[in-house]
């Protein structure tokens, strides 16, 4: 019982989430009171299980599709605002999150790959994909693959490659210098990016 206790609570007070259900019947006698909390779990695909995120409500389904460096998570808000109308899975994709971090499949075709198992896995039927920055082409190319109830993306990073590489040296700093710069805090990371 304290190991549920400590999990329990961090699961709800940290996370803002709800334990698996099986597993709150198992160790509680009643749930708690107050507004749902929605609920986590660890979804076996084939390569790599994935964390999601659910608000329960109606269908039909939205799956939210984090960009870079985001996660579930990031969307709590548009899952909070769609739930109960419509029944919200945000997902941490592989090598994000709580979501598995395998040393291979980070492309393109992987994820689109993962999404399409995490779609039949759960269920979701007539699913609207919602995709966020870099999830936006992930989410363009599942609805590409299969039939889908709609394709919503918000700040997506679509194009072809020509078009993506002049936006990329449009940029303030090039990615690729950024990715090797290391910063001794978080004041000094904040003060470089505020430079």
């Amino acid at each position: 019982q304290a190991a549920w206790d400590i999990y329990q609570r961090t699961v709800r007070r940290e996370l803002h989430a709800e334990p698996k259900h099986d597993l709150a019947q198992r160790f509680e006698h009643a749930r708690p009171a107050g507004r749902p909390l929605p609920e986590e779990d660890l979804v076996p695909l084939r390569d790599a299980p994935l964390h999601v995120v659910e608000w329960s409500g109606e269908d039909p389904p939205v799956l939210g599709i984090h960009g870079s460096a985001g996660s579930a998570y990031s969307l709590t808000g548009l899952g909070e605002r769609l739930a109960p109308r419509h029944r919200f899975v945000a997902v941490d994709l592989r090598g994000h999150g709580f979501s598995d971090k395998p040393p291979s499949g980070y492309d393109l075709a992987t994820h689109v790959e993962d999404m399409s198992q995490l779609i039949d896995v759960l269920a979701l039927d007539a699913v609207v994909l919602l995709g966020f920055s870099l999830g936006g082409p992930v989410a363009a190319a599942v609805a590409a693959r299969r039939d889908v109830a709609g394709l919503v993306l918000l700040d997506a990073a679509i194009g072809d490659r020509a078009f993506l590489r002049r936006r990329e040296a449009e940029s303030v700093v090039p990615t690729e210098e950024t990715l090797e710069l290391r910063f001794h805090d978080v004041d000094e990371y904040l003060a470089q990016w505020r430079a």
